[in-house]
């Protein structure tokens, strides 16, 4: 019986030829076998004449979809030749498919010598990091070819010589939360597998233990009590309760569609946001009681306290920075750009940072009546914002993978580093000075990374 390795070399070489034969005129630079999953296979080719008139077609540089192989002319070409293998989980799939492109390539398939060395031969994903692409790369292609994958595939090593938090690698980290008293940080994922975790910081930080709240898909928004004693986790149906540092499951919180979890930073409530409306728990009990509040400014995610606790900020209906006082829930001012809607923001006392979800948008920094820039993230959007307590220093995570540190009142830029993820969701100051970041890292990685302070 053939295995499947065999199958799938059987099945790749019918398409691949099926390609050859309907162009055979074209140049073809790459072959690909293609998953959504990681348990189907479809056949992926391309050619130089297919990619020029694909590039003329879509009116952009040909650079752009040269490796995509969802935009290839002959993406599942022949995939019916593929039928038969069913499917298969992830990793034995990856096994069997690298198995059978080596056992074409020794057969002649892709060529020989300089021929060979023209073609790549790829093992692509839908969701999948520069990292994977390229060590795969290296597994199926000579040498010779390995610079114009990694040209093409920028694999991001980390700057700045972080640590990292203890704790299993993870996907995709989204938000972090960190306690008032600064004893506790929390990190949730809502896309790519959920996470929810909790460390104790100090000299040597630990992860607590507890089990991840079943039935939803992800969490949408997180918070720590003031002495970090307790993890208030929003899914679509409910604010899940976790007492720490046992990570003794407690009855949920029953509401839906809760985001921008804060709590103050010396008082037993919880705040959300629910389609705009504000909501309070009092803590005090053992069951949180809802609080009525009758006030008619919308108030959307995220939301955030001054680190005195005065203030509660939020976004408004057309993204402005709207300011609350803490105890009275009375506007006392917003903060607004013309033509610009805030997408995140970071409150000090005194100080407010607000960028627009748009690459290249400026941070723009509200202080003491003035209004200043500093530069955004040139490749991709700011995702979050955070100011230390003093509001020295102001720090943004971007999609592109990067963390910057500003001076707020110099505006100079001290620090630029990244970690290894595609992209950076969350970033907060610790109570020492230094800063953690996280965020989306296709292959998996530590959860979260930590920065020293910056001078």
């Amino acid at each position: 019986m053939a295995t499947r390795a065999t199958k799938i070399a059987q099945a790749a070489r019918a398409a691949f030829e099926q390609a050859r034969r309907e162009h055979p005129r074209e140049d073809f630079y790459v072959y690909a076998l293609f998953t959504e999953t990681g348990d189907d296979l479809q056949p992926s080719c391309h050619s130089e004449q297919a990619l020029a008139r694909r590039a003329k077609a879509l009116d952009t540089d040909a650079s752009e979809l040269r490796w995509f192989a969802e935009e290839f002319e002959y993406h599942q070409l022949g995939e019916e030749h593929f039928e038969v293998l069913g499917t298969r989980p992830a990793k034995a799939g990856l096994a069997s498919s690298i198995e059978a492109l080596r056992a074409l390539d020794r057969s002649g398939f892709f060529g020989k010598g300089k021929a060979r060395e023209a073609v790549a031969v790829l093992i692509l994903r839908s969701d999948q990091s520069n990292r994977e692409v390229v060590e795969l790369a290296r597994k199926l292609n000579p040498r010779a070819v390995w610079p114009r994958i990694e040209a093409a595939f920028e694999v991001p090593e980390p700057t700045g010589k972080p640590t990292f938090l203890p704790g299993k690698e993870v996907y995709s980290i989204d938000s972090l939360a960190l306690s008032a008293d600064g004893s506790t940080l929390a990190a949730a994922g809502w896309f790519g597998g959920a996470e929810l975790l909790a460390w104790r910081l100090g000299r040597r930080p630990r992860a607590l233990p507890f089990k991840r709240p079943k039935g939803d898909d992800g969490f949408r928004s997180i918070a720590l009590s003031p002495d970090g004693a307790m993890l208030f986790a929003a899914t679509t149906t409910a604010i899940h309760r976790i007492a720490l540092p046992r990570g003794r499951a407690l009855e949920p919180i029953h509401i839906a569609s809760a985001a921008g979890l804060t709590c103050p930073p010396e008082h037993d409530a919880l705040f959300a946001s629910v389609d705009g409306r504000l909501h309070r728990w009092d803590l005090a009990s053992t069951a949180p009681r809802p609080a009525d509040i009758d006030i008619a400014i919308e108030l959307h995610a995220p939301l955030g306290f001054s680190p005195d606790g005065r203030c509660l900020a939020g976004l408004g209906r057309s993204g402005d920075v709207v300011i609350l006082d803490a105890d009275r829930l009375t506007k006392l001012r917003r903060h607004h750009v013309a033509r610009r809607a805030f997408s995140c923001f970071a409150i000090g006392n005194g100080v407010i940072a607000a960028a627009s979800y748009a690459p290249g948008a400026p941070i723009t920094v509200f202080s003491r009546g003035r209004v200043a820039s500093l530069p955004g993230h040139a490749r991709g959007d700011v995702t979050s914002l955070t100011l230390s307590r003093d509001g020295k220093r102001l720090a943004s995570a971007g999609e592109d993978g990067h963390v910057r540190v500003f001076d707020t009142r110099s505006k100079k830029l001290l620090v630029d580093v990244r970690g290894r993820q595609e992209a950076m969701g969350a970033v907060t100051f610790l109570h020492d000075g230094r800063f953690a970041a996280a965020g989306r890292d296709v292959s998996n990685g530590p959860p979260v990374y930590v920065w020293r302070r910056p001078v």
